[in-house]
């Protein structure tokens, strides 16, 4: 089958044509008193538009406006991070939070299983800030102190 390539832009817009002339005429049958063309609604104006260039001057100004502060400017992208840095929170704290965990699972009722599992995790916060505590460093004093208790 051949198709004729170079008549392809005409052909799309005479069906075009027809299209936009058959909604025409079934828009003139409703009789609407402030109507709107079939091509003015279709069309978008922002739509013809694909990609404005900008000027030279344009460009310029944009990327002196991004880097006008100079340091500040770029110590701002440095510490922009889509990480989310998460706070370290202490064993103490944990333990102060959890302690009114247990609180109100004690008030509730059928929640011996929670209070158990609130227990273990005590436990184990506990044992974390133990061991956490034997490995800060300490003067040779501190050493000599704690062999003689």
């Amino acid at each position: 089958m051949d198709a004729d390539l170079r008549n392809l832009s005409d052909n799309t817009r005479a069906i075009e044509d027809s299209i936009s002339d058959e909604l025409c005429k079934a828009l003139g049958k409703l009789g609407l008193s402030d109507s709107m063309e079939v091509d003015e609604f279709l069309s978008i104006a922002e739509e013809s538009v694909v990609y404005e260039v900008p000027d030279d001057n344009q460009i310029i100004n944009e990327l002196v406006e991004m880097f006008r502060i100079g340091g500040e400017s770029s110590s701002n992208l440095e510490d922009m991070d889509n990480s989310t840095e998460t706070t370290i929170i202490s064993a103490s704290d944990a333990l102060k939070s959890l302690e009114i965990v247990q609180t109100f699972l004690i008030q509730q009722e059928n929640t011996k299983e929670q209070v158990k599992m609130a227990n273990i995790l005590e436990r184990y916060i506990n044992i974390r800030e133990r061991k956490a505590n034997m490995m800060r460093q300490t003067n040779i004093d501190q050493y000599f102190m704690q062999c003689d208790d």
